[in-house]
């Protein structure tokens, strides 16, 4: 018997040792025991291969491998992976987080039938998988110019962005005085400019778009500026106390005039191909306006036509360029050029829509991915994306998309209109796509 014990002793430290010499000579079986347990994550093909240390614990019970957006919070995390094998130390990630930087560590559980559980975590490792540019909240207010590259936005921390995407530069920012009202680009004298709403004021703020340096204001009759849009040719046109004025204003004058004062219309956007103003009401009603302009710019008092939208909280509106139709989203909705009457499209639900001169781009619901169509409305493929789209912005040889790593419902924005569903401390990305 005691020949026996000898042998089976022996037996296990020589077990023991062949596996320390073969983790020390390299080998691809076994990752040596470490008394402190470690992680390591690697890209790979956008998954993140993570391969651990093997936890130097009595009564082993289990690994669990956790992934996070927080480095300094342990509870705002996932839980990726858990296995009660000893000796299985690797885990591919096939969904990491496409924004920010993606947060690993590990932890080993030890204990028995008779004993509580240990825990014992490794380090935490991190990597940026996309290296997308990102912001921490989510934008509204979207404006773009393509001929300066830049892209304007307000968060819901009242804070407006000024991002150039060419260089990959925030411009500037700004502290605005609420953060529903809506900035426009124009020109005057050849020269982008910005035009911003005024903290507590009357006044529409122009500033310079290359470095974000106020130039000089303009004053309107009424106060709690709401909407700006532009013809580009020095005319403003501006939606005050909340949407119930609308007046107009010459870059060169310093007196405006008022073309509006029935309708709560918040939102404005300026039709180069109609060459009249459109605006929509806020998501108590619904109605859409088109004030037709002259070859100046500037509209008669109440000189518009109206368009029944049957529902309300619409959360874009955009025009086609290329007809004059404006499309009404999320509902799928459009109103002919030249028709008063609204109808559905062949497009259906999506967060937004954008046109260049050969297809028709949709930023469909629960999907990674842009729609594409050509000019007839056939649809002809799929643009992959890194994440949900809630913004398109179009160019002749790119788009521009504004992405978040989580889907929504249409339910949802019908009751978040302002933020099209997510929360305003949604992070969002933004990738190009080459046409």
């Amino acid at each position: 018997m005691k020949t026996v014990k000898i042998v089976s002793i022996c037996g296990v430290f020589v077990f023991l040792m062949n596996i320390l010499s073969s983790c020390e000579s390299g080998s691809d079986d076994y990752t040596a025991l470490s008394k402190n347990l470690r992680i390591s994550a690697t890209e790979n093909d956008g998954t993140v291969q993570l391969k651990w240390t093997l936890a130097k614990i009595n009564n082993f019970r289990e690994y669990r491998v956790y992934r996070s957006k927080d480095k300094n919070n342990y509870y705002q995390n996932s839980l990726i992976y858990s296995g009660t094998d000893f000796f299985h130390h690797t885990f591919v990630d096939e969904n990491p987080n496409a924004l920010g930087t993606n947060y690993y560590w590990v932890e080993a559980l030890s204990g028995n039938d008779f004993d509580y559980t240990r825990s014992y975590k490794s380090n935490i490792d991190s990597i940026n998988i996309g290296n997308y540019p990102s912001f921490s909240f989510f934008p509204k207010s979207v404006i773009h110019n393509k001929d300066e590259m830049l892209i304007g936005f307000i968060d819901g921390r009242n804070k407006f962005t000024l991002y150039n995407y060419e260089s990959d530069v925030v411009v500037g920012t700004k502290e605005v005085n609420y953060n529903f009202q809506y900035p426009c680009f124009g020109k005057y004298n050849g020269l982008t400019e910005l035009y911003l709403g005024e903290n507590n004021t009357n006044e529409i703020g122009i500033y310079d778009t290359k470095s974000l340096k106020k130039t000089g204001s303009l004053p309107l009759n009424n106060q709690y500026l709401y909407s700006l849009a532009s013809n580009g040719d020095g005319k403003i046109y501006a939606s005050c106390d909340y949407g119930s004025y609308i007046e107009v204003i010459n870059r060169n004058m310093t007196g405006a005039y008022l073309i509006n004062s029935s309708y709560d219309q918040q939102y404005l956007k300026y039709s180069e191909s109609q060459n009249a103003l459109i605006a929509n009401e806020d998501d108590s009603y619904s109605y859409l306006y088109v004030y037709n302009a002259d070859s100046y710019g500037d509209i008669g008092y109440n000189n518009y036509t109206s368009s029944y939208l049957q529902g309300y909280n619409y959360s874009c509106i955009k025009e086609d360029p290329f007809t004059g139709h404006i499309y009404i989203q999320p509902y799928g909705k459009m109103k002919p050029a030249g028709v008063s009457n609204t109808v559905y499209s062949n497009f259906g639900n999506c967060q937004d829509i954008a046109f260049n001169s050969i297809n028709i781009f949709t930023a469909p619901f629960n999907s990674k991915a842009l729609y594409k169509y050509d000019r007839s409305g056939n649809y002809v493929g799929t643009i992959d994306l890194p994440g949900y789209p809630v913004y398109i912005l179009v160019e002749d040889d790119k788009l521009i998309v504004f992405f978040v790593e989580q889907a929504i419902s249409v339910s949802q924005v019908e009751y978040n209109r302002v933020y099209k569903g997510y929360n305003q401390d949604t992070p969002f990305g933004i990738y190009i796509v080459k046409n």
